[in-house]
């Protein structure tokens, strides 16, 4: 993973309270991930110089022996106080380091490293000895290029070539590097809402991850680095994490006008709210909601993950639900309502589905026509004078190639529109009578018979048969004036009655 050092954390805000991601993996030690790191300053170009200054001097004590320091690594141990500042006595002379032409000091209580382009650091306590169990100089890490600073949360961190080390009490000395360092970085550093390291980098199967107070980091070569946190990684934990159908997030956390916020992983979307909580939201039953806008449809928030119904799959939202099955695709049940003339922008897809129409008392017309992606024609739903109330079928009939995005409403009066999947249909057998009026769709689902049709207004009158998967199959009635019929009928078909007074259909 490419790496990055940073000295001025960028502070983002807050998306909402942080919480621990609860994921419990049985690891004794982070180590580094396969790939090794680039060697070289990550604040800059590694620049290879001379050696320190030959100048020397010379430190004593009973316990500690006699033992040289010059040059560079002298200076820095001057400015710390000497044998009276936080390192003590040297308990080596100045050594050189196997590679990349460092130096170095051992001293009571820390060291000192030199390398050409970095400079002197000192190293003590906790970060020294985590750096120390990385590999010190020749580990992932590589060399010091600042001492040691305090940050946020009561901490402190050092910045090293190849990533940082940072330590609080509660968290202990963690190393942070590469892609995931840069995206925690990206987030504010400890002062964001992932907060201070609480493990070292972790290998995955297919990538790696990082534990923080408020949440993780999660890096695969395919996804790069993206951070999850709270009730959205909990519930991605349910679902198996990386392992899981979900796979790796592509996205961190992103926050929604809403209030809430969501996630794109691999293989779907955690959705998040604070009246809803968090859900999984998959398949064509996230491309369909994802296409009428996500949470700012008229849907709004998912209120359950997907989950199993006769012949499908279903995810409910805050105001309404789409249901999936194979003959039919994604559909919604959402309802939109409106006063007067209006366009309205609401791409519901090509699955076949019913749209039960209804208007407020009027005396003009009103009509209400679907529009496809290319702003034409796509099927006249509504087409009356004076009061209207039915059901007809949209995405019906000979091929469906572009999808509905939209419908033209005319009216003077108020008016509401239910979408539902075309399955919702009444159902009915053999041997039981529908009786009606006005428009309406059936969906017959007995053995093959005859169909026996009335229709007793005395305007227009007609019938249309679907396949179960809403294609066309045959018209049984087309008339104006009182007409009745007989046709043989397949099992399970859909019948779309037009009609502007009572009729009666029975299958024998």
């Amino acid at each position: 993973m490419p790496s990055a050092i940073r000295f001025a954390p960028l502070l983002l805000p807050q998306t909402r309270g942080s919480s621990v991601l609860s994921r419990v993996r049985s690891v004794l030690r982070a180590r580094r991930v396969a790939a090794a790191l680039a060697v070289g300053v990550l604040s800059g170009v590694l620049v290879v110089g001379p050696a320190p200054d030959a100048a020397a001097d010379t430190f004593s004590s009973p316990s500690t022996g006699t033992h040289s320091v010059g040059g560079a690594i002298l200076d820095q141990y001057r400015v710390l106080g000497g044998p009276a500042g936080k390192l003590g006595y040297p308990v080596t002379d100045e050594l050189p380091t196997p590679r990349h032409g460092g130096r170095f000091n051992h001293f009571e209580r820390g060291s000192i490293y030199w390398a050409p382009g970095s400079g002197a650091h000192e190293l003590f306590g906790a970060i020294r000895g985590h750096w120390a169990s990385r590999g010190w100089e020749n580990g992932v890490l590589g060399f010091p290029v600042t001492d040691e600073f305090p940050v946020g949360h009561g901490g402190v961190a050092q910045n090293f070539w190849g990533g940082s080390v940072y330590w609080s009490a509660p968290t202990g000395a963690h190393s942070v590097v590469g892609a995931i360092r840069e995206r925690w970085g990206a987030l504010g550093f400890e002062q964001g809402y992932l907060g201070l390291p609480v493990s070292d980098e972790i290998p995955l199967r297919r990538g790696a991850f990082g534990l923080f107070q408020g949440g993780a980091v999660y890096w695969s070569p395919t996804t790069g680095a993206q951070a999850v946190r709270g009730a959205i990684a909990a519930r991605w934990g349910q679902w198996g994490y990386e392992n899981g159908p979900l796979g790796y997030p592509v996205t961190s956390e992103i926050p929604l006008g809403t209030g809430g916020a969501l996630t794109h992983f691999q293989g779907g979307t955690i959705s998040w709210h604070p009246t809803t909580g968090a859900h999984v939201v998959v398949g064509a039953i996230r491309d369909l909601w994802a296409g009428m806008g996500w949470e700012a449809s008229p849907l709004g928030h998912p209120t359950s993950s997907e989950y199993s119904v006769p012949g499908g799959r279903r995810t409910d939202f805050q105001h309404g639900s789409i249901t999936w099955t194979p003959q039919l695709g994604a559909a919604p049940d959402v309802t939109v309502s409106g006063w007067g003339s209006q366009y309205v922008n609401l791409n519901v897809g090509r699955a076949p589905m019913l749209a039960a129409i209804t208007s407020g008392p009027t005396s003009h017309y009103f009509g209400v026509e679907a529009r496809d992606a290319n702003d034409e024609w796509a099927g006249l739903l509504a087409n009356d004078v004076g009061t209207y109330s039915g059901t007809v079928g949209l995405n019906v009939g000979w091929s469906v190639t572009s999808p509905v995005t939209g419908f033209q409403v005319d009216a003077d009066t108020s008016w509401s529109m239910r979408l539902m999947p075309l399955a919702w249909a009444p159902a009915f057998g053999r041997y039981q009578p529908m009786n009606g009026s006005g428009n309406t769709v059936l969906h017959y689902v007995g053995t093959p018979g005859t169909v026996r049709i009335t229709g007793s207004g005395s305007g227009y009158f007609g019938v249309t048969a679907y396949t179960n998967s809403g294609r066309y199959l045959k018209l049984l009635s087309n008339a104006i004036a009182p007409t009745s019929g007989s046709w043989s009928l397949p099992q399970d078909v859909y019948l779309e009655v037009e009609a502007d007074g009572p009729w009666t259909i029975d299958v024998v």
